[in-house]
């Protein structure tokens, strides 16, 4: 009987402290980078994520996102179809780019802190940048090396150092 009880408690509290899945309601992923000295602006529509964030629990928090390659978009076609070869994404290897969470701090009110794993044509990478989550709303952005994923080569009329910015809104 006491067993019985210990596992109604425990899992009546399990309960309680899980966090629910949000749901995204829009996402927008951009991303710049200078090619010959003129900047490349460029996007990925195709974003899907698994978000559990709990505000007054930030350390229990997690996020594991996928980008789908094939939805980068530059306003060039000719362009796009270039970075989606083996050279830059190739994308018959490595159709997405994938992001997990390992790590959440809060810095300030609404604004907070990540450290996550990003892999980019099966490189893996630690990454750390600042949020914010404010109105059902997650902002920021960070840089990259483009080099250490392996997109791009040797180039050296494009540079190594990749903006990203992203907004997710939550229902």
């Amino acid at each position: 009987m006491k067993n019985i009880i210990l596992f109604l408690i425990l899992n009546s509290s399990c309960v309680l402290f899980a966090q629910p899945e949000l749901k995204i309601k829009s996402a927008s992923i951009k991303f710049s980078i200078k090619n010959a000295g003129l900047k490349v602006d460029g996007k990925f529509t195709g974003f899907e994520a698994q978000i559990n964030f709990n505000t007054q629990d930030v350390t229990n928090s997690k996020i594991e996102a996928k980008i789908d390659v094939n939805t980068l978009n530059t306003d060039i076609n000719a362009r796009d179809k270039h970075l989606k070869k083996e050279e830059y994404f190739d994308i018959e290897k490595y159709p997405k780019i994938t992001f997990v969470s390992t790590e959440f701090t809060q810095t300030k009110a609404d604004l907070y802190q990540v450290t996550c794993e990003l892999s980019i044509k099966n490189v893996k990478k630690k990454i750390q940048f600042p949020f914010t989550y404010v109105n059902k709303t997650f902002k920021g952005n960070f840089a990259i090396n483009r080099r250490d994923f392996g997109v791009g080569g040797n180039s050296w009329i494009m540079s190594d150092k990749v903006l990203v910015d992203f907004e997710v809104i939550i229902e």
